[in-house]
């Protein structure tokens, strides 16, 4: 059979608008996250390579040995989702298995199930790194001569545009990725938005552009050109600084920099301009006095930041459970795509709990998770030998091999901290980059068959008449039908509505309370095709409390071995074993969900109640002094002293000293009649070398109820004052004090004071009831009132 062959020069022009598609169109359909942008993505790959294939006739087609890597993988992550005897897994993947085994306990185990634990996710990540590898062998094979420079070019004038549309969208739509998208968790991030929703992202694709901007420029002879590059550039890099991407800064700094050094190592010949990390260095002085003095406060509030606990949490914190993931599925991974179900598993109890997390912040670290340690090593040294192998050739230095090293060296340190590869419309710039690194060098004396009938081809092109209409016609429509299929998948991507989606399901049976019965069979379609996902068994154990089955017990203990840490499932299991009752194990789990940071004041309210001995708050507690005293405050306004007076005389001896759990214990002393003891504890707290400002008022209290005379206070408290002039507990405890021992003068004068040293309009308002108590006392009712009224005023301004 013959193979199908076009006319060359329309088949160039199709390879080329659809690498062009696929390098910059992609990215900007909001960077290539929505499936059908993917599924297009993959049949514009397709159309491409098929057009690039039909247009060489009987030519043979390179395939480099990176792409016959990919190629590997894309087969193994098949593998992942073909389905294998259970004996066989539970070899290969125990861990994988026992998650089977506990998931699907409630339906009986599959004979037969995939390595992967979300086959159909396995299958579209191979889908689109297929789609990167078709684009990989057509770049490797068509980028040559002229191409290289359009491409690069194109990467250029992408990053304008959508530094433009990003700087458009501050003024008119602020959040929106294309001024028209809102993201599903609301506003988009950053200053300024660019056409990926995740600024991180954005800052990765601006990225390459400013390093074409370079690039390009370094070849330049015309002085208007270098300068209009340098305006291009300061205007990118600008863009880049207001995304607030830290990560995409440091992967951008180190990018250009390494450009300057090819450029710098770069034969005189080879370049136009010698010394461009001059004028590199004025275009980066000019963006940062652009950029400080446009939006100079946010900026400084963001970068304020970088030492917050919270960023550490969810960067460098989601390494070490990524690595126990890893470790555990060190042999064939959990499956490409499966992250988002099986990471909860993992997740430790100190990381933002009931968050989900679609990716690792470390792409060294979710390969190995999902395709094991060995295929996971082999990609990812293969990519650095491809790297390197092109740093060393020193023959050819033109603008898109410097895009392509110096932007692929940035994306990958980007790629430490972010998942920025993940995303299709970064997969696919670097793909093309890769192969154009992997193309055949160009010879000067030995030129190859293809590069020959390249040259004749375009010579032709310049000296021949124009084409008939027809061809033109065609080749319109074939570039015209390209773009609008990406047009047509980023609206359908954007705006659709995703009612048929599993949560969207789940919910409405939720809503509807609907019955064990009819749940069933979702549930069990739902865990077959995502066994490691625990919303499924969540949602069977509500149906099954809502008739009161105590099966709901074994629901909820299935989706908690799959999200040990999450608070809301402690506290779900708490209630049903409470209602069956298992009153000891609610509060065990009520405990769990103290633990997992869910809401002290809530979870206290509930379970104290239900304590009925000093051995089922031991139970409920966690070894911590503030939830102690919370406790014992409680257990005091329930008119349960007793046992709140046995919880702080134990929580007293454990933490002696500790400004929680010693003024709780206090006042239940004074409650119980004890006074005496209350004033030994506070008169050890006095003894102590600088005495706190709590100190000296649980003393007073203790002294007061205990009968020392009122002269003894005062002069306590006003040592006290002394020392902690600054404390207005302490103050007002004085001013009492005082007026309890008729010094009405005093008394007036240090709530006056109190009032001139008032910082919030709360403190002030307190200070002005505290003046009307006095006055008061001494009988000056109307400018009591008086005080009253202008507290009255300060709490409506607050």
């Amino acid at each position: 059979m013959r193979r199908l062959s076009i006319p060359r020069a329309q088949a160039d022009i199709a390879t080329e608008s659809g690498l062009l598609t696929l390098a910059i169109g992609v990215p900007l359909c909001l960077g290539g996250v929505h499936v059908p942008t993917m599924v297009v993505a993959c049949v514009v790959a397709c159309l491409t390579f098929m057009m690039f294939w039909a247009g060489r006739g009987s030519e043979r087609i390179a395939v480099p040995w990176y792409a016959i890597l990919l190629g590997g993988v894309v087969a193994y992550i098949l593998f992942q989702a073909m389905p294998l005897p259970f004996g066989v897994l539970r070899v290969i993947a125990p861990a994988t298995a026992e998650i089977l085994e506990v998931s699907l306990g409630g339906f009986g185990l599959p004979k037969w199930h995939a390595i992967s634990l979300d086959p159909i996710a396995s299958v579209r990540e191979a889908m689109k790194l297929a789609t990167c590898t078709l684009a990989l062998i057509t770049a490797h094979n068509f980028l040559h001569a002229g191409r290289r420079q359009r491409l690069a070019l194109g990467f250029a004038l992408s990053a304008v545009f959508v530094s433009a549309l990003g700087a458009l969208g501050m003024l008119f739509a602020p959040g929106k990725p294309l001024m028209l998208y809102t993201p599903d968790l609301g506003r988009a991030l950053g200053i300024l938005t660019t056409s990926f929703v995740n600024p991180n992202h954005g800052a990765a694709f601006l990225s390459l552009g400013l390093v074409a901007i370079i690039a390009l420029a370094a070849d330049v002879r015309d002085v208007q050109w270098r300068v209009l590059s340098g305006l291009a550039a300061v205007f990118v890099g600008g863009a880049i600084f207001l995304t607030l991407s830290r990560g995409g800064l440091l992967a951008v700094a180190l990018a250009v920099g390494l450009l300057a050094i090819f450029l710098w190592q770069r034969p005189r010949a080879e370049g136009r301009l010698r010394r461009p990390i001059l004028w590199l260095g004025f275009g980066v002085l000019v963006l940062l006095t652009f950029v400080l003095s446009m939006a100079h406060q946010q900026v400084l509030a963001e970068f304020g930041l970088a030492g917050d606990a919270r960023i550490d949490t969810l960067k460098l914190g989601l390494w070490p459970a990524g690595a126990k993931m890893a470790w555990a599925h060190a042999g064939v991974g959990i499956g490409r795509g499966a992250f988002l179900t099986v990471f909860p598993h993992y997740l430790a109890g100190d990381l933002p709990l009931n968050t989900t997390y679609s990716h690792l912040e470390n792409q060294y670290l979710h390969l190995p998770a999902e395709l094991g340690l060995l295929v996971a090593g082999v990609l990812i040294i293969g990519s650095v030998v491809v790297w390197l192998s092109a740093a060393r050739r020193g023959s050819r230095r033109d603008a898109l091999a410097l895009v392509a090293l110096s932007g692929l060296f940035g994306l990958a340190a980007q790629a430490w901290v972010d998942f920025n590869l993940e995303m299709l419309g970064l997969a696919l710039p670097a793909a093309i980059l890769v192969g154009s690194l992997t193309a055949p060098r160009r010879r000067d004396r030995r030129r190859t068959r293809s590069e020959a009938a390249d040259e004749q081809n375009e010579a032709e092109r310049d000296t021949a008449p124009p084409v008939d209409a027809k061809g033109r016609r065609w080749r319109l429509a074939f570039v015209g039908g390209l773009l609008g299929v990406a047009a047509l998948s980023a609206a359908f991507s954007s705006f659709s509505r995703r009612l048929s989606s599993e949560d969207a399901r789940f919910d409405a049976l939720d809503k509807g309370r609907a019955t064990l019965a009819q749940v069933l069979p979702v549930v069990k379609e739902a865990l077959y095709r995502r066994p490691a996902s625990y919303v499924p068994h969540v949602v069977a154990a509500r149906a099954a409390l809502r008739e009161g089955k105590a099966v709901a017990l074994k629901w909820l203990n299935r989706a908690l071995y799959l999200y040990p840490n999450s608070p809301d499932l402690h506290w779900l299991a708490a209630h049903s074993l409470m209602r069956f009752g298992r009153r000891r194990q609610a509060l065990l789990e009520a405990r769990f969900a103290l633990q997992d940071r869910m809401r002290a004041e809530g979870v206290l309210k509930w379970a104290l109640p239900r304590c009925r001995n000093l051995a089922d708050l031991e139970t409920l507690l966690l070894p911590q002094p503030k939830i102690h005293s919370m406790a014992g405050l409680y257990l005091r306004r329930a008119k349960r002293s007793a046992l709140a007076l046995q919880l702080m005389t134990r929580a007293v001896k454990r933490w002696p000293g500790s400004r929680y759990v010693v003024p709780v214990l206090v006042d239940l002393l004074i409650d119980a009649k004890e006074p005496q003891r209350a004033l030994r504890i506070a008169e050890g707290l006095l003894r102590r070398p600088e005495p706190s400002a709590q100190a000296h008022v649980l003393w007073a209290r203790a002294a007061q109820a205990s009968g020392r005379p009122t002269e003894e206070v005062i002069e306590v408290l006003w040592r006290g004052r002394r020392s902690h002039p600054q404390d207005r507990s302490l103050a007002d405890m004085l001013v009492h004090a005082q007026l309890a021992a008729g010094r009405f003068d005093a008394a007036r004068q240090l709530a006056k004071t109190l009032i001139d040293s008032a910082e919030t309009h709360r403190e002030r308002a307190q200070a002005h009831f505290l003046l009307a108590k006095v006055l008061r006392k001494n009988g000056q009712h109307y400018r009591a009132k008086y005080e009253e009224s202008l507290a009255q005023q300060l709490l409506r301004q607050q």
